[in-house]
């Protein structure tokens, strides 16, 4: 089972309503430990990926994906198709009880799944993440003080152990409509989906269309997690947003876009109590502020 103590988010999230928790398009679930830290927003040409929150990492490396037409691919999952499949699965498989999950016979349908609107383009590249996802390993690692000495502690998963995808002969890109798929996550995975966070689907659905940006849906689980859960306020730098967040680009581009996915995300969670602290100022704290918030399960939407 993963497990990840971190310096900025150590509370566990609450339990869910059990009766409402089993109707689907109202929760979604994901495990404590990969609300965290954030995949690539884009393709990334790079051995493995690795985000930061406080004394803890979470690194990504690709596996290999065979192709309808015999070759080899590697890819590190990302963007909003490889968060919708991520939540997707780790959804079937806590409200099922099973690590099997089965995928739609046709790219509609496993849209459909995903909450995606329907286009050829968007169904070719949410099967091309999901089995980028599927193929990929997770190791979680922490540094921890215990006396005189450091210790190191990693714990390493396949997010699937097994992978059976139909594919049409005269058209390889497309899912075979008269075979079922079906995806079967690793172990690893699905015992720490049964401890996992809930999350309002609904506007985690409404956020991934109505926003072109990942970090809009990865701000909006983290807050969603952290908000209800805090004890009292939490200041966090700029440097340790982007770290977490996986900004590769300046301190400055990313708090213009946090600032922008923040507008974003108090569209469907108005009651989350975020401020920006330190804005033009050279000295003192720059960052972001937390404070309690109101369950975001219970956000009212239209």
């Amino acid at each position: 089972m993963l497990t990840l103590p971190t310096e900025t988010d150590q509370h566990q999230a609450p339990a869910p309503n059990t009766a409402a928790a089993h109707v689907r398009n109202h929760h979604g679930f994901l495990p404590w430990e990969l609300v965290h830290f954030s995949l690539p927003y884009r393709p990334v040409d790079a051995a493995e990926w690795t985000r930061t929150n406080g004394d803890a990492s979470v690194t990504i490396t690709p596996g290999a994906m065979r192709m309808p037409d015999g070759s080899i691919q590697t890819h590190i999952p990302s963007g909003k198709f490889a968060r919708a499949a991520l939540l997707f699965l780790c959804t079937e498989a806590k409200l099922s009880s099973s690590r099997r999950i089965e995928i739609a016979t046709s790219y509609r349908g496993y849209l459909k799944q995903l909450g995606v609107s329907w286009q050829r383009a968007n169904a070719v590249a949410a099967v091309h993440q999901l089995r980028a996802l599927c193929a990929s390993t997770i190791t979680v690692s922490s540094l921890e003080q215990e006396n005189s000495k450091i210790r190191v502690r990693a714990y390493r998963a396949t997010f699937s152990s097994e992978e059976s995808l139909f594919f049409a002969t005269e058209d390889p890109q497309v899912l075979d409509e008269d075979k079922r798929s079906e995806i079967v996550l690793s172990e690893d995975l699905f015992e720490s989906i049964k401890g996992s966070t809930p999350i309002n689907m609904k506007a985690w659905r409404y956020l991934l269309e109505a926003s072109k940006s990942p970090l809009v849906l990865d701000l909006y689980t983290w807050l969603a997690a952290r908000l209800f859960t805090l004890k009292g306020v939490q200041r966090i730098p700029w440097k340790n947003l982007a770290e977490q967040f996986g900004s590769t680009g300046s301190e400055e581009h990313f708090r213009r876009s946090f600032k922008d996915a923040l507008n974003a995300v108090w569209a469907v969670y108005p009651e989350a109590n975020v401020s920006i602290v330190g804005s033009g100022q050279r000295q003192g704290f720059r960052g972001v502020m937390l404070q309690p918030s109101p369950n975001a399960l219970d956000a009212f939407l239209p």
